[in-house]
């Protein structure tokens, strides 16, 4: 079981949450965190994109580039409407947007130094065999939104 503390992101019908682990005896260790994300199915179309996104996260889930999922969950909401819910991986240091940009106190975005050219390899080669490896899917698999947040 999970609790949420936070929105992390949000997208047109979908926001990404953290979570933590609740548990119910004292552990020594402490609980587990986690990326809850939530889409809001609105029509034909975003049912299409949270079924295929779901099922793909299950696939995919554990390969290098990926994060891992933990579950999926479909709810159906008093409206009728279906929530997807996927528990994924927590990524600690956040997007790629996070690696080139801080917020400021204000809230405005500030680049950060400059990557060294070895890390901007890594990170290029690292997203460029993910894709390779949705590409040799079968059938095979385009991302379609492909940027520095996913």
């Amino acid at each position: 079981q999970v609790v949420t503390t936070g929105l992390l992101a949000e997208g047109g019908y979908s926001f990404v949450y953290s979570a933590r682990e609740v548990t119910i005896k004292a552990s020594v260790s402490p609980p587990r965190l986690f990326a809850v994300k939530k889409v809001l199915v609105q029509d034909a179309e975003t049912l299409k994109v949270a079924e295929m996104e779901m099922k793909l996260l299950e696939k995919l889930s554990g390969q290098p580039g990926f994060v891992k999922c933990f579950g999926t969950h479909v709810k159906i909401a008093a409206n009728k409407r279906r929530e997807y819910y996927m528990l994924l991986e927590y990524c600690a240091h956040g997007s790629l947007v996070d690696l080139i940009y801080r917020k400021s106190k204000s809230g405005e975005f500030e680049r950060k130094p400059p990557m060294a050219q070895r890390d901007i390899l890594r990170v290029f080669a690292d997203v460029a065999a993910a894709v390779a490896h949705m590409h040799a899917l079968d059938p095979p698999v385009a991302h379609r939104d492909l940027k520095l947040e996913n």
